[in-house]
């Protein structure tokens, strides 16, 4: 609960001087509205029986004073904290998103000891508790107007006839402490529909990706199953929140309308006893209605505050990431082998293919890209003699770029995902089934680079995928690229890794969801734009091994360096 208080202590410490102004605003909003009927009472009572034009103008004046009072007040405090609103709302997504994302994966648990969020439920956090969460940046002007307009009304209803306004605050206060012993229950099946939605959406995200090799194995019908029974899940959980929430409203409704009608016949029962004036009944009347708004407002306040602090606690449950371990910095270009294994290396300058089984060129990528933290992998595993358990993570990444067999990408134009920035002009994005089509010419601002992307793309023969070279950059990706097929999102990633420009560069066979002819095409392609550079190819096909300047087959002894198209592991 400390961390949920301090989250929100901490926004509203950043926004504290337009919260200040906004509370100003929206109290002088509610009581210069509350402030209309009395106005109208004293017209009725003082302005409309004199015959003086003056008088009637000047109430008129007042009137319309207090109108504009209403409006501008109304709008400027609600710009103000919309756009605050809107901008914490940025900074909590792109700090989320930072978490992620970042050089670590998220610490297991967060500074106060609650277990980190899973990250396949980041989605729903970022689309629904994220708004919720910035939503405290108004709460506190909310509650302060809605409180001074109630006080106001009854402060005002009292100087009329104490007994109404001491009623009103009477009634205020048993419809609040209700209400609130009502709200408990909201928070608990709220925080329980959060989340199953976000397990649900898990379990479709996890569905889409692996949708093809779901389908190879007939896995479609039980995986269907599974995220229909998720879905149920939520949409029970909804349900019952809906149900509860309709109940809370409809009592809620109920103890205002009781409330305001008993003073309603209060009031006119005062008038016709003479003890009020016509005016004055006006004003009663009219501060009553009026009262229903604040009332109401009032009312939600648990549930709204509820709402507030359950996103908050899951917004907080996404960890920082853990620290990367230090080290030493990652050798420079020397004698010893550029990458090496337990009985075999790789030179520095020279394109290596290395024969070895999936779940070893898995083991050797993830030790480059996580350091000591990929376990006993990362100590018998060395860059340029040094063990990669022992180096600077960080300066590891900068210095060895190791993609897996399975990179990730995102949304976006090609241009995008090369790392090119947006490009000024989108591609119509057309059926999300189909390679998407070109459009008008696009690309980065830099034409040295497009020039660059194009070419290595056109060498990977992936020019296939527009009419248009021009366009090409501009192409549109679905999430995750699921718009091209396995080997076109094989070769989109390695363009990127190839644009890159590592020092050195460690790739898990990129041709192996291709046919042979393409593979030849992209192997040749890759030893030429790498030529002079470190590159290692783990789990070499036949493609990488016939253009590689050396094959070597790991946990065998190293062997010598062979001439292009030569091979030194045996059988390769």
């Amino acid at each position: 609960m400390s961390a949920v208080r301090d989250h929100l202590l901490s926004m509203v410490r950043a926004h504290r001087g337009a919260i200040l102004v906004g509370t100003v605003l929206m109290c002088l909003y509610n009581v210069a509205e509350a402030t209309v009927p009395i106005v109208l009472g004293r017209i009725a009572d003082e302005v409309l029986p004199s015959p003086e034009p003056r008088t009637l103008l000047l109430g008129v004046a007042a009137l319309g004073l207090n109108l504009a009072t209403v409006s501008l007040s109304w709008r400027t405090a609600a710009v103000l904290l919309q756009v605050r609103e809107v901008g914490t709302r940025h900074r909590l997504r792109v700090e989320l998103s930072r978490r992620v994302i970042a050089a670590a994966d998220p610490a297991p648990r967060t500074p106060d000891g609650a277990e980190s969020l899973p990250l396949d439920e980041l989605p729903t956090v970022i689309g629904e508790d994220v708004p919720e969460t910035a939503d405290a940046v108004g709460f506190a002007p909310f509650v302060a107007s809605e409180a001074a307009a109630m006080i106001y009304c009854a402060v005002a209803l009292a100087l009329i006839d104490w007994p109404l306004g001491l009623g009103v605050l009477a009634g205020t206060a048993v419809v609040l402490a209700l209400l609130q012993a009502l709200s408990a229950g909201l928070v608990r099946r709220g925080e329980a529909h959060q989340k199953a939605l976000a397990e649900a959406t898990a379990r479709l995200t996890d569905l889409i990706r692996g949708l093809r090799p779901v389908a190879g194995v007939a896995g479609g019908r039980p995986a269907a199953e599974g995220y229909a029974a998720a879905s149920g899940r939520a949409r029970a959980r909804a349900e019952s929140l809906a149900w509860a929430a309709g109940v809370f409203g409809g009592i809620g409704t109920i103890a205002r309308v009781a409330l305001i009608a008993v003073i309603g016949v209060a009031a006119g029962y005062r008038a016709v006893a003479g003890e009020i004036t016509v005016g004055e009944l006006v004003a009663v009347v009219g501060l009553a209605q009026f009262a229903a708004v604040p009332l109401g407002g009032l009312a939600i306040v648990p549930l709204a505050l509820a709402d507030i602090r359950a996103s908050t606690r899951r917004v907080t449950r996404v960890a920082e990431p853990a620290p990367l371990a230090p080290g030493a910095p990652v050798p420079a270009a020397g004698a010893a082998p550029a990458l090496a294994g337990p009985g075999w290396a790789a030179a520095e300058g020279r394109l290596t293919a290395v024969a070895c089984t999936p779940a070893t060129a898995a083991g050797i990528a993830a030790a480059l890209v996580d350091g000591a933290a990929a376990g006993p992998v990362a100590g018998r595993l060395r860059v340029r003699g040094t063990a990669v358990a022992e180096l600077d993570v960080a300066g590891l990444r900068t210095a060895v770029l190791a993609e897996g067999r399975a990179p990730a990408l995102f949304a976006g134009s090609i241009g995008e995902a090369l790392g090119l920035g947006p490009d000024p002009v989108a591609a119509d994005p057309g059926d999300p089934g189909e390679p998407a089509e070109a459009a008008a010419p696009a690309g980065p601002a830099d034409p040295a680079a497009r020039e660059r992307a194009l070419g290595v793309l056109d060498a990977l023969g992936l020019g296939e995928l527009a009419g248009d070279r021009r366009g090409l950059l501009a192409l549109r990706l679905e999430d995750s690229a699921t718009n091209l097929s396995g080997g076109q999102r094989r070769r989109l990633a390695l363009a990127r890794s190839l644009l890159a420009e590592p020092e050195l560069l460690v790739l898990v066979d990129p041709t192996s969801a291709l046919d042979s002819v393409t593979a030849l095409r992209v192997a040749r392609a890759v030893a030429a734009h790498r030529a002079g550079r470190t590159t290692v190819v783990l789990g070499a096909g036949v493609a990488m091994r016939s253009v590689a300047d050396a094959v070597v087959a790991a946990g065998e002894p190293a062997a010598p360096a062979a001439t292009p198209g030569e091979s030194s592991a045996p059988g390769a």
